[in-house]
């Protein structure tokens, strides 16, 4: 059984216990902590999920796969091209998809450093104020949480059976 089995299982049990907090937050700050949170536990989700694959696949270096291309390389080199692999990459080249969307969204918030802004206050430390290019909400995070639970579920069913 593949180590990456637990970490897809244990960001998608993260992501829904910070949905619950997001709806009891009633500090601006707090829910923004939380919708952030939230966003990197869809991320690292996605991530563990790729390596669970190429594990299951027997991909060399499992541990070396930081996206879809990667995955897909590893693949190519064991001549092996499963239909998990391409559906995550068509998911990713519509910019409409929600794997799209949520990529989209993180790098957004987390690699997009001109768009921020950093707001001084006397005596703390100095935040940055982030705008994402969509308004990531709980409703929106419970709808790529509900897609991505779906299509991990669906393809862990088609892979115990290779």
């Amino acid at each position: 059984m593949s180590i990456y089995l637990g970490r897809v299982n244990q960001k998608l049990f993260n992501a829904r216990q910070l949905l619950a907090d997001i709806d009891a937050a009633s500090d601006p700050r707090r829910r923004q902590m939380l919708l952030e949170s939230l966003l990197l536990q869809l991320r690292l989700a996605c991530h563990f999920h790729l390596r669970h694959i190429a594990a299951q696949y027997q991909c060399r270096e499992p541990e070396a796969i930081e996206s879809i291309a990667d995955l897909l390389a590893q693949l190519d080199a064991l001549d092996k091209s499963p239909g998990e692999a391409s559906e995550i990459q068509a998911l990713t080249t519509d910019p409409h998809s929600w794997l799209s969307r949520l990529d989209d969204c993180w790098r957004q918030c987390f690699h997009s450093g001109e768009r921020a802004a950093v707001k001084e206050v006397d005596g703390l430390i100095p935040l940055a104020v982030i705008d994402a290019t969509e308004d990531f909400t709980p409703e929106l995070g419970g709808q790529w949480l509900a897609a991505l639970t779906e299509l991990v579920t669906r393809q862990r069913e088609v892979m115990v059976e290779c």
